[in-house]
């Protein structure tokens, strides 16, 4: 497993209170919603799993539809995210199953893209049986997780170079840390 040691559960709530969530996840919003048509939509079915490298193309349709869909419940992000995506990666085999993510961030300054480390596929979903609008709950949940954990060691090294953690729900410097 490619995963740095994280905060397990960063989306239940159990981080730290010095941890700015970037996304919200709520796995209950998260099931009903697929089950009200989202996973027909994404096209997420019991070939949904691990073991047929189709979690990062079936994450693909699932942020791209959170990402736009104001409607929902399951996955609310902070001010400044913009969107989440998985660039699904490759070996010399072809498509691995897996894939980098990032977090697009609108700042006063500009806009910035952070990327997590690459997920495999077997990082997504902890039981290779798992398949489904299961498999998507957990996928879903280990995503918000990554970036979470990301943007709070992004956080951390900004402050370990330059003193203080930078802009805070997209505000800027200036606002963030006065004086």
């Amino acid at each position: 497993m490619n995963r740095d040691p994280a905060p397990s559960d960063l989306h239940k709530g159990s981080a730290p209170s010095a941890i700015e969530l970037l996304i919200e996840f709520d796995p209950v919003a998260c099931r009903a919603w697929l089950e009200a048509g989202a996973a027909g939509e994404a096209g997420i079915d019991d070939g949904f799993r691990s073991a047929n490298l189709t979690v990062a193309a079936g994450l693909e349709e699932l942020l791209a539809l959170l990402n736009h869909d104001a409607t929902q419940r399951a996955w609310r992000p902070a001010a400044q995210v913009h969107q989440v995506l998985i660039w699904r990666t490759g070996d010399g085999d072809g498509i691995d199953g897996g894939g980098l993510l990032t977090v697009d961030l609108d700042y006063p300054l500009g806009r910035i893209r952070v990327g997590c480390l690459h997920q495999g596929f077997d990082d997504f979903i902890a039981d290779a049986a798992t398949c489904g609008i299961d498999a998507a709950v957990e996928a879903l949940g280990h995503v918000a997780d990554v970036v979470n954990h990301t943007y709070a060691t992004f956080r951390t090294a900004t402050k370990a170079v330059t003193g203080h953690p930078g802009p805070v729900n997209g505000e800027d410097d200036a606002t963030a840390n006065p004086g």
